[in-house]
């Protein structure tokens, strides 16, 4: 049987484990404000977040979940969430200690799934906006060009190599590569777009 003293001292240690995680935790609703203090805090955050956005209320953002890291082709750590392909609004961020912009896998996931028409990713400088309002798609899984990936991240490398390892901000930079992606995406996907907003 535990005694009342005990029951106090495991409440505690509930308690301190949970704020050891941070302030927020998932199923949170955040703001953009929220967001950014994530994505500055790694000690207390040290993984991508992901959620929802509810289209009714645009400012409010669904924390999902939180992610984890994996092992790239070129053996490489890289951070990842897993997000929902079902939500037509959707969110995630980049840790403040890695690149700042959107990989070919966060591209292609607007253009693959039809029912995903925005999606905003959170970064230290600002955040992306993907916009690919496909009504005229019958199916829900789009098959993406195999031509159209590698001009996608023939791009991205150009911004990665330019920007030192997408870590450094330049505008100029941000704006040639929004730029390319929507001449190279629009002529397959005539409605996308990729955009850029300073907080």
């Amino acid at each position: 049987m535990i005694s009342k003293k005990n029951k106090k001292t495991n409440k505690r240690t509930r308690k301190t484990r949970k704020q050891k995680g941070g302030r927020f935790n998932v199923h949170d609703i955040l703001n953009i404000s929220n967001i950014r203090e994530i994505i500055m805090n790694p000690h207390q955050y040290p993984y991508e977040v992901c959620g929802k956005i509810d289209p009714e209320n645009p400012a409010n953002h669904i924390y999902d979940r939180h992610g984890s890291f994996e092992v790239d082709r070129s053996g490489k750590s890289r951070a990842y969430c897993s997000q929902s392909t079902t939500q037509p609004i959707i969110w995630h961020t980049h840790m403040r200690d890695s690149k700042y912009f959107p990989s070919l896998e966060d591209i292609i996931k607007v253009l693959k799934y039809k029912k995903i028409r925005t999606s905003y990713i959170y970064t230290q400088y600002g955040y992306w906006i993907l916009n690919n309002p496909e009504d005229n798609i019958d199916n829900n899984i789009i098959v993406i060009d195999d031509q159209l990936k590698r001009g996608i991240q023939y791009n991205l490398d150009i911004f990665y190599h330019n920007t030192k390892e997408g870590r450094s901000y330049n505008r100029n930079d941000i704006e040639e590569l929004n730029f390319m992606l929507n001449d190279i995406i629009q002529s397959s996907f005539p409605n996308f777009n990729i955009s850029w907003s300073d907080y």
